[in-house]
């Protein structure tokens, strides 16, 4: 049977406008993996969706499966990170989290490990103050549960070479809780040399260019 009218919990990854007044929503559910929906009158300064649709508000939303789009016909915010906009640097991880998961996710295919780091990440950015650490992780417990990467336990398990150093920090990342990679130490030139890393772990493994947070 045809599920049309669906409940579900999700985050917004981001947005796209269409046409003059609508607007398509990239919703991530722990349920129903990444939705593409239409919000019908998002532009008009009056619509009803104003203030709801932000990049990763954490909302209650009704979707209505159309023979060509599903659309998005109620939402409602559980809570958003209004904390962020004060710190630039949380809002630029932010955003680089929101970015990757919708470049990094398939449409109609559930991952519920996802929609928990989201909400997990989201948790920490808003409170801790090494983003960096914490959305390093993100992209490494991202393309871990995508099956992208490989244990990092050795220093030849990946294609490109890294230090035996950055190999085990990479383990760590991959296999250790947020909590605990946030108490690593590092200088700035460290980290600057692990932001090199993952992004080239990105560039190898989706083919596209990408610039973390400074």
């Amino acid at each position: 049977m045809i599920i049309k009218n669906l409940k579900t919990k999700a985050i917004i990854l981001g947005s796209k406008i269409l046409g003059e007044k609508d607007k398509f929503i990239f919703l991530y559910t722990r349920d129903h993996g990444k939705i593409k929906a239409v919000a019908k009158g998002a532009l008009n300064i009056n619509s009803r969706f104003n203030g709801t649709t932000e990049t990763l508000n954490i909302c209650d939303t009704e979707l209505y499966k159309g023979p060509r789009n599903t659309i998005l016909t109620e939402i409602k915010v559980e809570k958003n990170y209004k904390e962020l906009s004060e710190n630039f640097r949380r809002a630029s991880s932010a955003l680089l989290i929101a970015k990757m998961a919708n470049d990094m996710t398939f449409e109609n295919v559930s991952q519920p490990q996802i929609f928990d780091l989201l909400i997990e990440t989201m948790s920490h950015i808003s409170k801790n103050k090494k983003n960096i650490l914490t959305s390093c992780a993100f992209v490494i417990k991202l393309l871990d549960i995508q099956g992208f990467i490989p244990d990092f336990k050795e220093d030849h398990s990946y294609h490109t070479k890294f230090s035996m150093k950055y190999t085990k920090l990479l383990h760590f990342m991959k296999t250790q809780p947020l909590s605990e990679i946030e108490k690593i130490a590092m200088t700035k030139e460290e980290e600057q040399t692990l932001k090199n890393i993952i992004k080239e772990v990105i560039e190898t493994e989706t083919n596209k260019p990408f610039t973390l947070p400074l």
